[in-house]
């Protein structure tokens, strides 16, 4: 006889109650950088990435369209040096969660002639956001090794597309308010950082945009070495409703060697979920959604799932 496992399901939220089950949790599409078109063989081809894009990414440069006013699509596929994971010619790091994530520009000192000041990644939702609802952002960034500046002001914009008519795409898009920013320098190349914050969307909002938002004299930077910008990694990006609450998923249950697959779907990937074993201290697994193989056979193995959202 095979023996059976029960898995149960817990559910924790800040402030926030369970509820049966949600069609689209996080908004924004293809979040985690995983589907694509093909795999990057040379730089800034964000457009492999399916649903992220740069803006003005029809703008010339000189006479040749200008492929470095897009942000790097970066996969453990690619094989260039430059696109290549997690060895590259400006970093070694693994993507957060996957095998995608993407690097772009924050910061330049501008002492370059001609030199790109700032690029910025645009990806779409899956459908508009509600007038007068209350939304988390959240998405993770991590500094290039090889780069001259860590910097301030990383954020996100969320709009109806505007954007988009920038007549210059390497230049500072100083006339947008990003909804969410930091104002902390962020340093570290070696640990993912959160940037997180919450507003209230107008119903218009349709696309996000991220990268910094303030000019060179009001972006805080600090110097290290290398070239004069400062380059950043980014992943796991997410737009979920301050109401929603954290979902796990029925009760299951397998035979001892099979594995379950807890949480949302798979477009759930970077959301910011953490999963515990009931009555452990120290996550397991983070994102949306999560395997499973647990081998008591005595009792059910019980996983808490944690939804982190601010907004409320």
């Amino acid at each position: 006889m095979k023996n059976k496992l029960l898995i149960s399901l817990a559910f924790t939220c800040a402030c926030l109650l369970p509820f049966a089950g949600q069609a689209q949790v996080n908004l924004v599409r293809n979040p985690s950088f995983e589907q694509d078109t093909a795999c990057p063989n040379n730089g800034e081809q964000v457009s492999y990435c399916n649903s992220w894009t740069g803006i003005d990414s029809s703008w010339f440069f000189y006479t040749l369209p200008d492929p470095l006013c897009n942000p790097a699509y970066l996969n453990t596929c690619a094989t260039d040096p430059g696109e290549s994971i997690p060895n590259n010619s400006a970093f070694y790091h693994y993507a957060r969660t996957g095998n995608g994530m993407m690097g772009t520009r924050m910061y330049n000192d501008g002492t370059t002639v001609g030199y790109l000041l700032a690029m910025y990644l645009q990806g779409r939702l899956y459908s508009p956001l509600i007038s007068g609802q209350s939304y988390c952002v959240t998405f993770y960034v991590v500094r290039f090794v090889r780069c001259g500046y860590a910097n301030n002001n990383i954020g996100a914009y969320l709009d109806d597309g505007s954007i988009d008519t920038a007549s210059v795409c390497h230049n500072y898009q100083t006339e947008y308010s990003p909804q969410i920013n930091d104002t902390a320098i962020i340093t570290d190349t070696l640990n993912w950082t959160k940037i997180q914050g919450s507003f209230i969307a107008n119903g218009t909002e349709r696309l996000i945009t991220i990268g910094n938002f303030f000019d060179t004299a009001h972006t805080k930077h600090v110097y290290y070495n290398g070239e004069g910008s400062g380059d950043y990694l980014i992943d796991d990006v997410s737009v979920i409703a301050s109401n929603t609450t954290a979902y796990a998923g029925p009760d299951v249950t397998i035979t001892l060697g099979d594995t379950a697959w807890l949480g949302v779907d798979s477009n759930g990937a970077g959301m910011p979920c953490y999963w515990y074993v009931l009555g452990g201290t120290a996550a397991i697994d983070s994102g949306g959604s999560i395997a499973v193989a647990p081998t008591d056979t005595t009792m059910p193995t019980t996983y808490v799932v944690m939804m982190d959202l601010v907004g409320l």
